[in-house]
């Protein structure tokens, strides 16, 4: 009994730093709506009618709008979604953006932490999160930050550690990537291929067992690019 204290105090001082990244993360992205919908609105790129009109004359029944390829058929779908809810395309679009760059500020905070601990993770936070880069993609209709937040949850799911099915939705996530900006897609591929030549090389475990999780990571991924896949 006298260690649980002992015991309990990491576990509280990880989930506290958790909690205070994510409220901060979720500021981020209610700062980023708010200067892109309330402070300047009416601010877009220029082809915005394209969004517009491909969100909502693409369908199931006729799909050929969503192969133009200039936004992702996963963006599409959303934007189509809950458009009534936010009154226009544009207006569903960035704050799809503006919540998706604070989650993957709080992804970056947990790669760097996996990699490099919780200094590491910390100030790659600060980094990201102040970035022109990141501020600006979560101002623009461009679906980059949910691309980049779907590439950085397979990323760490695959170093957390773990294999079998971790693996897995590691490769689903680093396929559906694609399926928000079609250049992600070669990111995927190419941080697969990267994630596979480290898992293949740790001896800690046996070749099958490596093997296995390096197969998972491969079909997971097939399945998450299908949807670009099959319709180009």
């Amino acid at each position: 009994m006298a260690g649980e204290p002992a015991a309990q105090g990491p576990w509280c001082k990880r989930s506290l730093t958790a909690l205070g990244v994510a409220i901060a993360a979720a500021l981020l992205s209610v700062g980023l709506v708010a200067s892109r919908l309330l402070l300047v609105p009416g601010l877009h790129d220029n082809d915005w009618p394209l969004l517009m009109w491909l969100a909502k004359e693409g369908s199931l029944a006729d799909p050929e709008p969503w192969a133009v390829g200039h936004y992702g058929i996963a963006q599409l779908l959303l934007v189509r979604a809950v458009w009534p809810v936010f009154g226009g395309t544009v207006a569903a679009a960035k704050v799809l953006n503006a919540t998706c760059v604070g989650a993957s500020a709080w992804l970056v905070w947990k790669v760097a932490r996996q990699a490099g601990g919780t200094t590491a993770g910390a100030l790659a936070f600060l980094a990201f999160a102040t970035s022109g880069p990141a501020l600006l993609t979560g101002q623009s209709e461009f679906a980059d930050p949910p691309a980049l937040a779907l590439l950085l949850a397979g990323l760490m799911l695959a170093r957390s550690g773990r294999g079998g099915f971790r693996w897995l939705a590691a490769g689903w996530f680093l396929g559906a990537a694609g399926t928000f900006r079609i250049h992600f897609q070669i990111f995927g591929v190419v941080f697969g291929a990267l994630l596979a030549l480290d898992r293949v090389s740790r001896r800690g475990q046996g070749a099958r067992k490596r093997m296995l999780d390096v197969s998972a990571l491969g079909a997971g991924f097939l399945v998450g690019v299908a949807p670009m896949a099959i319709l180009f």
